[in-house]
């Protein structure tokens, strides 16, 4: 079974600007809908467009939906307008089970500089 996996790029889908206050969160729809749900997805938001924290959130009729936290704009309110460009998520699915191994001896690797905890690799 291969691994599929795609990005897509998410648009705010609300007729009207939604302003979101200081330590406000509100929910932001995206008009999107997942379908074939027989499988097992995982969605990551691989990039946000806007300065707040940003969280997936799937509703009962499949649709997604982005909550938005807004924690940077103490003095105005964030506002997300019609049609705004959101997030750049990634879907993936067709995911084989994962099985771990116990082991208590662990190999030594050499850490890089490219992020926190980066092996370099």
């Amino acid at each position: 079974m291969k691994t599929n996996n795609q990005s897509k790029l998410v648009y705010s889908n609300n007729k009207k600007s939604i302003f979101i206050n200081f330590l406000e969160r509100k929910l932001i729809p995206t008009g999107l809908i997942l379908c074939n749900l027989d499988k097992k997805i995982f969605l990551f938001l691989k990039k946000t467009f806007i300065k707040s924290i940003c969280i997936i959130h799937i509703e009962s009729n499949k649709e997604i939906k982005i909550i938005v936290i807004n924690t940077f704009w103490k003095k105005k309110p964030l506002i997300i307008k019609p049609n705004e460009k959101l997030a750049i998520i990634s879907i993936i699915y067709n995911i084989k089970n994962v099985y771990w191994n116990n082991t208590f001896i662990l190999k030594k690797s050499i850490r890089g500089n490219k992020s926190f905890g980066s092996t370099g690799i």
